[in-house]
Protein backbone atom coordinates (compact mmCIF):
# COMPACT_ATOMS: atom_id res chain seq x y z
CA UNK A 1 0.00 0.00 0.00
CA UNK A 2 1.51 3.28 -0.94
CA UNK A 3 1.58 6.14 1.77
CA UNK A 4 -1.51 8.49 2.06
CA UNK A 5 -1.61 11.53 -0.36
CA UNK A 6 -3.99 13.93 0.73
CA UNK A 7 -5.86 11.83 2.89
CA UNK A 8 -5.74 8.76 0.06
CA UNK A 9 -4.50 5.53 0.62
CA UNK A 10 -3.22 3.64 -2.94
CA UNK A 11 -3.15 0.48 -3.76
CA UNK A 12 -1.11 0.27 -6.60
CA UNK A 13 -2.55 -2.34 -9.04
CA UNK A 14 0.72 -4.20 -10.36
CA UNK A 15 3.19 -1.85 -10.94
CA UNK A 16 2.89 0.91 -8.96
CA UNK A 17 2.21 4.55 -10.69
CA UNK A 18 4.74 7.36 -10.46
CA UNK A 19 4.60 9.53 -7.43
CA UNK A 20 3.81 12.87 -9.42
CA UNK A 21 0.59 11.05 -10.89
CA UNK A 22 -0.51 9.73 -7.69
CA UNK A 23 -0.09 13.37 -6.22
CA UNK A 24 -2.24 14.81 -9.13
CA UNK A 25 -4.84 12.48 -8.65
CA UNK A 26 -4.93 12.86 -4.98
CA UNK A 27 -5.68 16.94 -5.84
CA UNK A 28 -7.90 15.87 -8.30
CA UNK A 29 -10.50 17.05 -9.25
CA UNK A 30 -8.77 20.47 -8.31
CA UNK A 31 -6.78 21.19 -11.54
CA UNK A 32 -8.05 18.34 -13.42
CA UNK A 33 -10.37 17.94 -16.74
CA UNK A 34 -13.30 17.27 -15.69
CA UNK A 35 -15.00 14.80 -18.51
CA UNK A 36 -17.98 13.54 -16.97
CA UNK A 37 -19.94 14.60 -13.53
CA UNK A 38 -23.00 13.06 -11.78
CA UNK A 39 -23.91 13.62 -8.07
CA UNK A 40 -22.46 9.62 -7.63
CA UNK A 41 -19.37 10.50 -9.21
CA UNK A 42 -16.47 12.25 -10.94
CA UNK A 43 -14.71 11.01 -14.03
CA UNK A 44 -11.79 13.69 -14.55
CA UNK A 45 -8.02 14.01 -16.85
CA UNK A 46 -5.04 14.39 -14.88
CA UNK A 47 -1.51 15.71 -15.92
CA UNK A 48 2.04 15.59 -15.14
CA UNK A 49 4.96 16.66 -16.71
CA UNK A 50 5.20 13.05 -18.10
CA UNK A 51 2.04 11.39 -18.83
CA UNK A 52 -1.62 11.53 -18.06
CA UNK A 53 -4.57 9.29 -16.41
CA UNK A 54 -7.85 9.20 -15.80
CA UNK A 55 -9.18 9.25 -12.09
CA UNK A 56 -12.68 7.90 -11.62
CA UNK A 57 -13.82 9.41 -8.08
CA UNK A 58 -16.69 7.81 -6.39
CA UNK A 59 -18.01 10.18 -3.95
CA UNK A 60 -19.78 8.92 -0.58
CA UNK A 61 -23.00 9.84 0.06
CA UNK A 62 -24.17 9.63 3.51
CA UNK A 63 -23.71 6.98 5.83
CA UNK A 64 -25.53 3.97 3.95
CA UNK A 65 -22.86 4.57 1.28
CA UNK A 66 -20.23 4.28 3.92
CA UNK A 67 -21.51 1.42 5.53
CA UNK A 68 -22.51 -0.18 1.87
CA UNK A 69 -18.49 0.02 1.64
CA UNK A 70 -18.08 -1.41 4.97
CA UNK A 71 -19.85 -4.31 4.15
CA UNK A 72 -18.90 -5.11 0.68
CA UNK A 73 -15.70 -4.18 -1.57
CA UNK A 74 -15.66 -0.41 -2.86
CA UNK A 75 -16.96 0.38 -6.42
CA UNK A 76 -12.91 1.28 -7.36
CA UNK A 77 -11.80 -1.52 -6.37
CA UNK A 78 -14.90 -3.66 -7.39
CA UNK A 79 -14.03 -1.85 -11.32
CA UNK A 80 -10.18 -2.06 -11.17
CA UNK A 81 -10.81 -5.92 -10.62
CA UNK A 82 -13.22 -6.04 -13.72
CA UNK A 83 -11.01 -3.97 -15.96
CA UNK A 84 -8.61 -6.68 -14.77
CA UNK A 85 -10.63 -9.68 -15.99
CA UNK A 86 -11.24 -8.02 -19.18
CA UNK A 87 -7.77 -7.19 -19.79
CA UNK A 88 -6.95 -10.71 -19.30
CA UNK A 89 -9.67 -12.22 -21.63
CA UNK A 90 -8.33 -10.31 -23.96
CA UNK A 91 -10.57 -7.31 -24.19
CA UNK A 92 -9.95 -3.86 -24.97
CA UNK A 93 -10.01 -1.71 -21.77
CA UNK A 94 -8.49 1.18 -19.69
CA UNK A 95 -5.54 -0.31 -17.48
CA UNK A 96 -6.03 0.09 -13.78
CA UNK A 97 -3.34 1.80 -12.01
CA UNK A 98 -4.44 1.71 -8.44
CA UNK A 99 -7.55 2.60 -6.65
CA UNK A 100 -7.32 4.50 -3.58
CA UNK A 101 -9.92 5.17 -0.79
CA UNK A 102 -10.22 8.76 0.86
CA UNK A 103 -11.69 10.17 3.92
CA UNK A 104 -15.61 9.81 4.56
CA UNK A 105 -15.49 6.49 2.35
CA UNK A 106 -14.82 8.26 -0.88
CA UNK A 107 -12.86 6.06 -3.33
CA UNK A 108 -10.65 6.99 -6.34
CA UNK A 109 -9.83 4.59 -9.73
CA UNK A 110 -6.84 5.43 -11.43
CA UNK A 111 -6.52 4.39 -15.31
CA UNK A 112 -4.71 4.32 -18.38
CA UNK A 113 -5.45 7.32 -20.38
CA UNK A 114 -7.17 6.23 -23.45
CA UNK A 115 -6.84 10.06 -24.69
CA UNK A 116 -10.08 11.69 -26.48
CA UNK A 117 -12.50 9.92 -28.64
CA UNK A 118 -16.32 9.89 -29.28
CA UNK A 119 -18.26 7.00 -27.45
CA UNK A 120 -21.04 5.32 -28.92
CA UNK A 121 -23.45 7.10 -27.63
CA UNK A 122 -22.12 10.83 -29.01
CA UNK A 123 -21.84 9.20 -32.79
CA UNK A 124 -25.42 7.84 -32.49
CA UNK A 125 -26.62 11.06 -31.19
CA UNK A 126 -24.27 13.19 -34.07
CA UNK A 127 -25.98 10.72 -36.96
CA UNK A 128 -22.12 10.02 -37.43
CA UNK A 129 -22.16 6.34 -37.13
CA UNK A 130 -20.43 4.19 -39.74
CA UNK A 131 -21.09 0.42 -40.40
CA UNK A 132 -17.20 -0.19 -39.71
CA UNK A 133 -17.84 1.14 -35.91
CA UNK A 134 -21.15 -0.80 -36.18
CA UNK A 135 -19.60 -3.91 -36.33
CA UNK A 136 -17.00 -3.28 -34.23
CA UNK A 137 -18.98 -2.43 -31.56
CA UNK A 138 -21.17 -5.45 -32.11
CA UNK A 139 -18.11 -7.53 -32.29
CA UNK A 140 -17.11 -6.07 -28.70
CA UNK A 141 -20.01 -6.31 -27.26
CA UNK A 142 -20.13 -10.45 -28.82
CA UNK A 143 -16.85 -10.88 -27.09
CA UNK A 144 -17.72 -9.55 -23.75
CA UNK A 145 -20.30 -11.41 -23.59
CA UNK A 146 -18.66 -14.68 -25.00
CA UNK A 147 -16.01 -14.13 -22.16
CA UNK A 148 -19.12 -14.64 -19.45
CA UNK A 149 -19.17 -11.48 -19.06
CA UNK A 150 -22.45 -10.01 -17.25
CA UNK A 151 -22.92 -5.98 -17.86
CA UNK A 152 -26.31 -4.80 -16.20
CA UNK A 153 -25.00 -1.25 -16.87
CA UNK A 154 -24.00 -1.35 -20.47
CA UNK A 155 -24.71 1.29 -22.85
CA UNK A 156 -23.49 3.05 -25.70
CA UNK A 157 -21.70 5.63 -23.59
CA UNK A 158 -19.15 2.74 -22.18
CA UNK A 159 -17.98 2.03 -25.98
CA UNK A 160 -15.20 4.60 -25.90
CA UNK A 161 -13.38 5.16 -29.95
CA UNK A 162 -10.33 6.53 -29.14
CA UNK A 163 -8.44 8.65 -32.09
CA UNK A 164 -5.18 7.45 -31.19
CA UNK A 165 -6.38 3.73 -31.39
CA UNK A 166 -7.78 0.99 -33.27
CA UNK A 167 -11.73 -0.02 -32.84
CA UNK A 168 -13.69 0.07 -29.90
CA UNK A 169 -12.42 0.01 -25.87
CA UNK A 170 -14.66 -0.87 -22.55
CA UNK A 171 -15.35 1.74 -20.41
CA UNK A 172 -17.16 1.87 -17.08
CA UNK A 173 -16.99 -1.88 -15.76
CA UNK A 174 -18.40 -1.21 -12.29
CA UNK A 175 -21.40 -3.24 -12.78
CA UNK A 176 -19.73 -5.95 -14.89
CA UNK A 177 -19.64 -9.15 -13.05
CA UNK A 178 -16.45 -11.31 -15.01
Amino acid sequence: MEPARKGIRWRPRGESPAPALLEAASKAPGEADILKESPLRVVCRVHTRKESAVVKIHLARGVSSRLAAFFRIDPARREARALQAALNAGLPAPRPLAAGLGPGGETRLLLEDLGEGPTLESLLQAGALSPRRIGQAARLTARLHQAGFLHPDFHPGNLLFPRDRPGPFLVDLQAARP
